[in-house]
């Protein structure tokens, strides 16, 4: 998904500190963390409630334990069994076994899951893979769909006085190859933003200054705040999809489709 020579350019640094929280992956969620040693239970942590007495007996099945430990303790987001010195040798084995053409964020990928496969992590209940805190196989599947033109992702945030962040993501060959935030467009014409329905001039100006098909994301403070919380691809999804739906965001996307059926008729 990310281009190996990813370029950074036209960053405003307020921007990009208040959209580090969508690279940080927020981790919202009461969670249990068991620390096993050979076999045996060395550390179980509460993530509110601290250390908690250990578990009696030997850990074999670090799956089934972790399911277990769901189940006995109500109200936990998911529960967590480790073994620090396997887990390292599975990562570090992953990432050598992986394929070196892989872009960094796919490599990530094979590593996690390669290592989260219950010899020496195990998370119940299983979701989504997310690297940084983004789905990334949601996001990659959608970046195939640009096609082979070149493309532009636009990112806007609004905070009830105007932009509060933004970012324009430079999409090539179905991968992100630089990114930016608005200080990349006049200064002059980004005068006087009030939200989401600003949508349609931002798009022609970015098209217009950029010489690429542009499509974006258009949202407020409040929901994209929500969406960089949610712990999970299924939780952001619906956060994504109520916010468009109750019309405090927009999502479009024609260019994009226009740019498709031009190049199945070609």
């Amino acid at each position: 998904m990310l281009d190996r020579h990813l370029r950074v350019l036209d960053i405003n640094p307020d921007h990009w500190r208040r959209l580090a929280g969508l690279a940080l992956g927020a981790r919202a969620g009461r969670r249990l963390y068991l620390q096993v040693e050979g076999g045996v239970p060395r550390r179980l942590h509460d993530t509110e409630r601290g250390d908690l007495p250990l578990p009696e007996g030997r850990v074999e099945d670090f799956a089934a334990a972790a399911e277990a430990l769901f189940a006995a303790n109500p109200g936990l987001r998911e529960a967590v069994v480790f073994e620090p010195e396997g887990l390292r040798s599975l990562v570090s084995l992953r990432q050598r076994e992986a394929d070196l053409g892989l872009d960094p964020d796919d490599l990530a990928r094979a590593a996690g899951e390669g290592a989260s496969d219950g010899k020496a992590l195990a998370v119940f209940p299983r979701r989504e893979f997310l690297w940084n805190g983004l789905p990334l196989g949601r996001l990659s599947k959608f970046l195939a769909l640009t096609g082979s033109r070149p493309s532009a992702y636009l990112l806007a945030v609004f905070d009830g006085e105007g932009l509060w962040a933004s970012l324009i993501a430079e999409i090539r060959a179905g991968k992100v190859a630089a990114v930016r935030t608005f200080d990349a467009l006049p200064a002059e014409e980004l005068r006087g933003l009030r939200g989401p329905e600003d949508h349609p001039f931002l798009l022609s100006l970015a098209a217009n200054t950029l010489g690429l098909a542009t499509f974006g994301w258009f949202v407020g403070r409040a929901d994209f705040e929500a969406y960089l919380a949610a712990p999970d691809a299924a939780d952001k999804e619906g956060i994504f999809q109520r916010a468009v739906m109750e019309k405090r965001a927009v999502f479009d996307c024609s260019a994009l489709m226009e740019m498709n059926v031009g190049e199945r008729k070609e």
